[in-house]
């Protein structure tokens, strides 16, 4: 199985993750056989969290909890708030996926926080 960690942050822009975790969690275009994908919600806290969109997100689990290997993945979207110093935690998990050769994706505002911290 294959994990996707989705960071999710208040005002994260919604509409920015809604076609590429719709079809992974679907599976739908998938080949047969295909490995399975598992998305996991992440933050840094159990609080739910409101997006730009006004949708209410409860992570699945917690930075800490998310297992950095070369059959994970992290997904970071765009926000208002990326500049919180709360989010540094997440920063510093993909900077240990990046050392590890595994995939970050980064969209807008996500970027310019990785660039922030040098990645």
């Amino acid at each position: 199985m294959f994990t996707i960690y989705v960071y999710v942050l208040d005002t994260l822009a919604d509409w920015e993750l809604g076609h590429v975790i719709s079809e992974l969690n679907s599976e739908r275009f998938f080949k047969k056989g295909a490995q399975h994908v598992s998305l996991k919600m992440v933050s840094y806290s159990r609080e739910p969290i409101h997006t730009m969109g006004g949708l209410t997100i409860v992570p699945d689990c917690l930075i800490n909890d998310i297992v950095v290997s070369k059959t994970s993945m992290l997904l970071l979207p765009g926000a208002d708030t990326w500049n919180d110093p709360k989010h540094v935690a997440v920063i510093e998990k993909a900077s240990e996926f990046l050392t590890l050769g595994a995939a970050v994706c980064a969209i807008c505002g996500a970027t310019a926080a990785l660039a922030n911290f040098g990645l």
